[in-house]
C-alpha cells in the first residue's frame, strides 16, 4: 500500500511539475515586447493581454518632428504583428505632436485618446471618423467627442 501511494504521489508531483512549465512557458511567450513596434509606417505598443493596440509616438528627428504621420494619415483598426491580430483601439501620449499630416482619419475601433496626442499638428487640414466610431466624431472636419461636448482636434490649416 506504500508503494501505491508513493507511484500516485510521483505521479502528481510530474503532473503538476508539468503544469507549472506549461504555465510558465505561456507566460513567457505572451508578452512580446514592452516597446512600440513599426508596422506599416506606423508605430503601436502592443497589449498582448487583450490584444490591443495603441497608436504611439514615432522617432524625432534633429529638429524634434515626428518622422513618421505624414501626409494623409489613416490609422488602421486591426494591426498584424508575428502572426497575431491587434484591434487599435486608442492613440497614445504625443502620438501626433509636431507631424506634418495632411489628413488624419479614426477607425470605428478607437474609442480613446490622451489629451496631449494631437497638438502641432503643424499641417493638418481636415480629421475624418468612421461613422460607426462610439467616441469620436468629425464635423466640417474637426474632430469631437461623439456627444460633442469635448472639442479634440481643431486643424491649424482649415478652411
Amino acid at each position: 500500500m506504500d508503494m501505491r501511494m508513493n507511484r500516485n504521489l510521483m505521479k502528481a508531483a510530474a503532473i503538476l511539475a508539468g503544469t507549472v512549465f506549461i504555465v510558465s512557458l505561456s507566460l513567457s511567450v505572451s508578452a512580446k515586447c514592452d516597446y512600440p513596434v513599426e508596422i506599416d509606417e506606423m508605430r503601436f505598443m502592443l497589449d498582448d493581454s487583450d490584444m490591443t493596440a495603441t497608436v504611439w509616438e514615432s522617432v524625432r528627428d534633429d529638429w524634434g518632428d515626428q518622422e513618421l504621420y505624414s501626409g494623409d494619415v489613416v490609422i488602421p483598426p486591426y494591426v498584424e504583428y508575428e502572426g497575431c491580430s491587434y484591434k487599435v483601439t486608442s492613440i497614445g501620449p504625443r502620438a501626433f505632436v509636431q507631424t506634418y499630416a495632411d489628413s488624419l482619419h479614426l477607425p470605428e475601433t478607437v474609442v480613446g485618446a490622451c489629451d496631449d496626442s494631437f497638438s502641432n499638428m503643424f499641417d493638418l487640414r481636415t480629421v475624418t471618423v468612421d461613422e460607426a466610431n462610439p467616441s469620436f466624431m468629425s464635423k466640417g472636419g474637426v474632430l469631437y467627442s461623439k456627444d460633442e461636448k469635448v472639442l479634440w482636434l481643431f486643424p491649424r490649416k482649415w478652411v
